[in-house]
């Protein structure tokens, strides 16, 4: 087995460029609506809050949804906790809070 070390002053911007690079700009939205308002609701109710902020289909912010909370950067419920509020993962919460989302608006800054 080998060892590879790498330190945290390497790592974080490299976590970085590379969410930058490969997260949409909705992925990027929803990281950003999630990290300034704190919900405390059900998926659900967040895919439905969404939709309307972003002006796009449920399914879109499902399939987004899905993906962040695969690379951990969201945490929900599942089949087997229902009911336990979305929330950004301590990771996510860093990357919205370094990462500004481009292209995408909310309905509030289209007005």
């Amino acid at each position: 087995m080998v060892l590879i070390a790498f330190s945290v002053d390497y790592l974080l911007p490299l976590l970085l460029r590379l969410s930058k690079e490969r997260l949409t700009s909705k992925q990027k939205l929803i990281l950003n609506i999630l990290r300034q308002n704190t919900y405390k609701r059900p998926v659900t109710q967040i895919v439905a809050i969404l939709a309307k902020e972003l002006d796009c289909s449920l399914s879109a912010i499902w399939l987004n949804l899905n993906q962040l909370k695969r690379i951990q950067l969201v945490q929900y419920s599942s089949q087997n906790d229902k009911g336990k509020p979305v929330k950004l993962t301590p990771i996510g919460t860093w990357l919205a809070r370094n990462m500004k989302p481009c292209g995408l608006k909310t309905q509030e800054e289209r007005k």
